[in-house]
């Protein structure tokens, strides 16, 4: 007697694989050996016209461009000595795709936030966003990223800096008020400059947060009042 598997038990009986079963395991051959896409970002692209993104030579200008074009759990390069300035919100939509910038220092891929209510707007799971540098260039900019259900977002080795002491970021991540939409939050490895005497927090956790994990953060603050908070949770602050 022969044995064919289907669903993942092998059953006794017959001569193989059924035309059915023999389908349903191509495809999920072919789901399994999905190729995840990588994507290219970078404003000095030769010529200034933008590619279709697959590659460094036609790249695409903007990183919103490149995130409509990924999909979920592709990864985005940005070049370094790329410059960017954000007037509109950024939606990141694509559950697991990672943003990962190239270069040090201010050589890093650089953002202008120009709007006071502009955010990137973090609404899907396991996103990254990576060595990217951060300018303020208006008045109490409230959320540098902004998660809604966005559980296990990370957030690694970035630089945020004030452009002065009025053009300014009131927070660099903030969460919404839904109990555990950010669960995994992850900061790690990122340097904050505030020049403004008076923002809110580095991290401003709005609802319950499990997993919550941040280390090796460096922020230095103009602050000397009591609202130079590095992380508020809800009512608790932590100081």
């Amino acid at each position: 007697m022969g044995s064919y598997l289907k669903y993942g038990h092998r059953h006794r009986g017959g001569a193989g694989l059924t035309t059915e079963s023999r389908d349903e395991l191509e495809r999920a051959i072919v789901a399994s050996r999905r190729q995840y896409k990588e994507w290219y970002v970078n404003s000095n692209v030769v010529g200034g016209v933008a590619g279709n993104g697959d590659s460094w030579g036609g790249a695409v200008l903007t990183v919103a461009a490149a995130i409509l074009l990924a999909s979920a759990g592709d990864t985005i390069y940005v070049a370094e000595g790329h410059a960017e300035t954000l007037s509109a919100d950024v939606a990141f939509n694509k559950a697991g795709v990672k943003i990962i910038g190239f270069g040090v220092g201010t050589r890093r891929p650089t953002f202008t936030l120009s709007g006071a209510g502009t955010t990137i707007n973090v609404t899907a799971a396991g996103c990254t966003w990576q060595g990217c540098y951060f300018i303020a260039d208006t008045l109490d900019i409230a959320s540098v990223f902004t998660l809604g259900a966005a559980k296990d977002f990370h957030l690694i080795d970035n630089i945020f800096v004030d452009g002065s002491a009025i053009l300014n970021f009131l927070s660099v991540v903030t969460t919404n008020a839904t109990n555990n939409d950010a669960d995994g939050l992850t900061v790690i490895g990122n340097y904050s400059l505030i020049l403004n005497t008076s923002p809110l927090a580095f991290i401003s956790i709005l609802g319950n947060c499990d997993r919550l994990w941040v280390t090796d953060n460096h922020v230095d603050s103009a602050s000397t009042a009591d609202v130079g908070h590095f992380i508020t949770i809800a009512a608790l602050v932590l100081r």
